[in-house]
Parts: C-alpha cells; sequence; structure tokens
C-alpha cells in the first residue's frame, strides 16, 4: 500500500488520514482481497468504517465490513408517522458470517462477530427522493444514463438523493472522530 506523498513525490506518512470510508464490497464470503490492506490500515492506526451492503436477511454483511478489523455501517430508513426509525428492509444483517478470514495464528476462525457495529440515516431507498439522502454527485462525466424513474450518479447541480448503506457509513466516518473510533 502507498502513503500520502508531497508534490515532489516525498513520502509523507504523518499526513496518513486517521479514518478512510469505504462503500463498495462484496457479498462473495470467500473473497478475502481487501483483507491485508485492511488489516494493514488499522495496524497504522487508521479506522476503517465500511458500508454493510444492501442485501437483507441474517449474515448477509459484505467484506471488508465483515472483517474483524473493518467497522460496519448498516442503514435506518426514514422515521416513521410515530418518528420511529428502524433498520432499512434493504440492510444487511449480522452476524458477520461465520468463517472470517484473520491474520492470527488461525487463518479463519469462528467469530459470529456483532455486525454491522452501527446503523445511521441511509433512506428508504423507495424511489421517493424526499426519503433519501442528499449527497455531493459529480456535475458531468456519467457515462451511462438512469434507468426509466431511477436516479444516476451524476447531476448538473452537483447534488442527487440515493439510499443504502453508502449512504449511511459517510455519517459515521463524519462523527468517528467524536468518538475515537
Amino acid at each position: 500500500m502507498k502513503g500520502p506523498k508531497n508534490l515532489q513525490g516525498t513520502p509523507e506518512p504523518g499526513e496518513a488520514p486517521n479514518i478512510v470510508n469505504g462503500s463498495f464490497g462484496t457479498n462473495d464470503q470467500t473473497d478475502i482481497e481487501m483483507l491485508d490492506g485492511v488489516d494493514a490500515l488499522a495496524a497504522s492506526g487508521i479506522t476503517t468504517v465500511f458500508a454493510s451492503g444492501n442485501v437483507h436477511g441474517t449474515q448477509t454483511i459484505d467484506r471488508p465490513a465483515s472483517f474483524r478489523l473493518g467497522f460496519g455501517v448498516g442503514a435506518v430508513g426514514h422515521p416513521d408517522q410515530f418518528g420511529n426509525v428502524a433498520l432499512a428492509t434493504y440492510s444487511s444483517e449480522g452476524p458477520a458470517p461465520t468463517l472470517i478470514p484473520t491474520l492470527t495464528a488461525v487463518p479463519y476462525a469462528s467469530t459470529n462477530l456483532v455486525k454491522p457495529e452501527v446503523v445511521a440515516p441511509g433512506g428508504n431507498r423507495d424511489g421517493t427522493p424526499s426519503d433519501d439522502v442528499r449527497s455531493s454527485v459529480p456535475k458531468t462525466g456519467c457515462l451511462y444514463t438512469p434507468p426509466p424513474g431511477g436516479n444516476i450518479f451524476c447531476d448538473p447541480s452537483g447534488y442527487n438523493t440515493h439510499g443504502g448503506t453508502s449512504m449511511a457509513a459517510p455519517h459515521v466516518t463524519g462523527l468517528a472522530p467524536c468518538f475515537c473510533l
């Protein structure tokens, strides 16, 4: 893994971030390609926050959120008419899948880790923009068009609404320094 460098290309390890957010993953539980990177970030004192995935059901946490050192974030939907919030219908649930690879003496440890560690607003993903999370998006450059009636990740205004655990994870990433995760 490469670290931060100044404009002249000289390594500047003191400029490394304290926390990183990842809104990507796979539900292929045999895929451990990102494990070394997540463990290396943690060993460097960098907190990793990952969206847990949008596949409802138990033991559906995506990797790398399911890794022992990955901090997984699920999503809650829009409050109901009484102000109650609940796990969003699409949010992946734990516990983490039974066989979690680790870099310890036991390559695969049966852990049943509690995942996700926390939930945050992720929207309802029901096609109603007011029920989702407003986010900055690229103004131009998208190479695809939205499905009929669907959102696209580019918008001339620079903003759009989306729903999912990828929208919930940045809430936690922004607050994490306050809680010293």
